[in-house]
């Protein structure tokens, strides 16, 4: 039995996946009791120091042609200095219970918990990890059944409140661009204490203006940062001046120069 494994699924993305792992399973031949819908709500789990416990409802559909086997872990979630995500075991949470057995149509809670709450002056992230380590499909006699089965892995974040109230500040700077190609370098950093999600910047400079969609690019951490590589348009060049992002219900937040 040979498995694939689809990871790191958005919380946008994994919702009509089950379908279309179905109808791209069954085209190539692949065997249906390798396939499930699993349903997770919420897709962001918040905590605070006042609210200690969040809880996570995981469903398996009725239609699932098989059981699944479910184990959770836990990692802490920062972004490099390039805004790449990094993980790292954490015992700063708590997770119950740590594996589970699904049958069709059942639903199972799993609740998260502060170990031992401490005040934080920033939004502290971490992942849950959802593993589907389901044993291999056996037939009636109980060999295994020939073919390719789909190991699902659920990837949510997990948050915790700052423990002050929330600053939304957003900081850009320059940085160096692609040589020999007409780009601007802009670098720009959380210095708030909270997440912030991006969808587009506005950037300005001395007689050009350029918009940038970013996408998955645009998630900030609570001090993080990230570097893009603006195109210009024919005729721009030079440093960017003004900077202006498109955040949450398409709020307008004016991004101001980082301190050198």
């Amino acid at each position: 039995m040979k498995f694939f494994q689809l990871r790191n699924l958005r919380p946008a993305a994994w919702r009509g996946l089950a379908a279309l792992a179905v109808a791209t399973a069954l085209s190539l031949g692949w065997h249906p009791a390798a396939l499930s819908q699993v349903l997770l709500e919420p897709v962001v789990l918040e905590l605070s120091q006042r609210q200690r416990i969040a809880v996570l409802q995981v469903s398996l559909s009725e239609r699932a042609a098989a059981p699944v086997r479910l184990q959770a872990e836990l990692l802490r979630w920062t972004q490099s200095t390039t805004g790449e995500s990094v993980t790292e075991p954490t015992d700063e949470l708590l997770i119950s219970p740590p594996i589970v057995d699904l049958k069709p149509g059942q639903r199972q809670v799993f609740r998260v918990a502060i170990r031992a709450p401490k005040p934080s002056q920033n939004e502290v992230a971490y992942r849950l990890i959802l593993e589907d380590i389901s044993p291999d499909p056996v037939d009636a006699a109980g060999k295994k059944i020939p073919g390719l089965a789909i190991r699902m892995r659920y990837d949510l974040p997990v948050m915790v409140a700052p423990s002050v109230a929330v600053v939304q500040s957003l900081r850009f700077s320059s940085c160096a661009a692609t040589a020999g190609v007409s780009h601007a370098c802009l670098r720009v950093r959380n210095a708030g204490n909270k997440r912030v999600r991006m969808q587009a910047l506005q950037l300005a400079g001395d007689g050009w203006q350029q918009s940038l969609k970013l996408g998955d690019t645009g998630l900030l951490l609570a001090g993080g940062a990230r570097e893009w590589q603006v195109p210009l348009q024919p005729g721009g060049a030079g440093k960017v001046g003004d900077v202006r992002a498109t955040i949450g219900r398409g709020e307008i937040l004016k991004v101001a120069p980082d301190a050198p």
